[in-house]
């Protein structure tokens, strides 16, 4: 049978390697999509006539149509992300493939699933940023996620190696330094069903599982969850052990649980819920809390649940490594910074950390990101401070580098010296 496919991402290695295919197997190409290469997406569209043709690049996608102008069987152009996102949606193809390169793919790959299309997937950064959003979408909307070149077996490859490595570490750990206490972190990423709807609540237990219990799941019990048997198998997912892994497992579990804090969200089966920024992944909006300058979702009491949720999971101790609010400061003419908000989130989560103890919560332990200002990893800006001290640094590199206490640095210095007792 004769397949018709649109090929996102068609001047790259992947993208001509499967117009090889394309071409020994006789498929049909319904679209092809490029960023900037006019010159190799022309030879391609002359090769094998697709209807519609998308071109990220402004500048190229001009150079295009000046190339096409005139010609009677050109394809119809799309322009930009949206044209991208429409060719990626559109009715036609058997298949979508989808090979952008980065984090621009994700938006084609939801949009392709959440039309009814089958995604062969080979932009790996897709399920990397949002793979709870791509494997939510494709059970949801009953398609198929073909992994393409290997790359989602190779990514949970690579977390088997890391957790063998965690349990490496603490072994060594504990016979250089006996009775030592040595823990593993994880970004918990809090998460609520959207509604009381028994779909929902499905999906957040699926999402809780995927997204945050496996990894500690590994690390404090020593073995893989029997969820994840069925989780592999859905997605085709194959991961190889030597001899004696398991036992590496079973015998180094962690003493503690650690975890970075910053928002929860939501999980749901609706198609269409709005999204949000949030820690190394986008996710659904939470319509009752507060965001930040950057879209996360402030949620203190999510953090108290956290702690209660984690502890009575593992009954380790617990360790919160970071949690803190990006926010812009400003410099005053005086050289003082104000910034109550800061202030206003701490307070709010520490006070939440007190409950958790009061429930029962062995909390050992709490560090704030960042003590000082620097490079934001997310949104790659120095203008999204964390710090209780201000650096004299812009985006763009410039400045003194001259350090300056905020408002936040005494109100946190008399936090500490009070071990959270005076929060006023």
């Amino acid at each position: 049978m004769n397949k018709t496919i649109t090929l996102l991402g068609s001047t790259g290695s992947i993208g001509t390697q499967s117009l090889d295919v394309c071409r020994m197997q006789g498929y049909s190409v319904f679209g092809l999509a490029a960023h900037s290469s006019v010159d190799k997406l022309l030879e391609q569209i002359r090769e094998f006539h697709p209807r519609y043709v998308a071109v990220v690049d402004p500048d190229a996608f001009r150079k295009m149509e000046g190339e096409l102008a005139g010609q009677p069987d050109a394809p119809t152009l799309l322009q930009g992300p949206d044209g991208l996102r429409e060719l990626a949606a559109m009715e036609g193809p058997d298949v979508v493939l989808n090979a952008v390169v980065g984090i621009a793919g994700l938006d084609a790959s939801l949009a392709a699933i959440e039309t009814g299309h089958d995604l062969a997937l080979a932009n790996k950064e897709s399920l990397v940023t949002g793979g709870h959003l791509v494997t939510d979408a494709v059970r949801r909307c009953g398609v198929h996620l073909l992994p393409v070149d290997s790359e989602h077996s190779a990514i949970f490859q690579c977390l088997h190696n890391q957790f063998i490595a965690n349990a490496l570490t603490v072994k060594a750990g504990h016979e250089i330094l006996p009775g030592s206490q040595i823990g593993g972190m994880i970004a918990r990423f809090t998460t609520y069903p959207a509604t009381c709807k028994p779909d929902d609540v499905m999906q957040m237990i699926l999402d809780d599982q995927y997204s945050n219990w496996f990894y500690l799941d590994v690390m404090a019990r020593g073995h893989y969850p029997a969820y994840m048997e069925r989780y592999f198998e859905t997605e085709g997912i194959h991961i190889h052990m030597e001899p004696g892994d398991e036992a590496i497992l079973r015998e180094n579990t962690i003493d503690f649980v650690s975890f970075s804090y910053y928002f929860s969200q939501v999980s749901t089966t609706e198609q269409g819920w709005e999204k949000t920024s949030g820690n190394l992944i986008m996710a659904n909006k939470n319509p009752y809390l507060e965001t930040s300058e950057w879209g996360w979702q402030k949620d203190p009491v999510g953090l108290r649940i956290t702690l209660n949720q984690v502890y009575d999971r593992y009954q380790l101790p617990v360790f919160i490594a970071e949690n803190g609010l990006g926010a812009v400061d400003r410099v005053e003419a005086d050289g003082s910074i104000h910034d109550p908000y800061r202030i206003d989130y701490l307070k709010a989560h520490i006070q939440q950390m007190k409950e958790a103890i009061k429930d029962g919560v062995d909390l050992i332990g709490y560090t704030m990101w960042g003590f000082i200002d620097l490079v934001s990893c997310g949104s790659m800006e120095m203008s999204k401070r964390y710090g209780v001290i201000y650096v004299d640094l812009d985006d763009a590199g410039h400045g003194t580098l001259t350090r300056s206490r905020k408002d936040s640095f005494y109100w946190y210095q008399k936090c500490i010296r009070t071990n959270g007792e005076d929060l006023a």
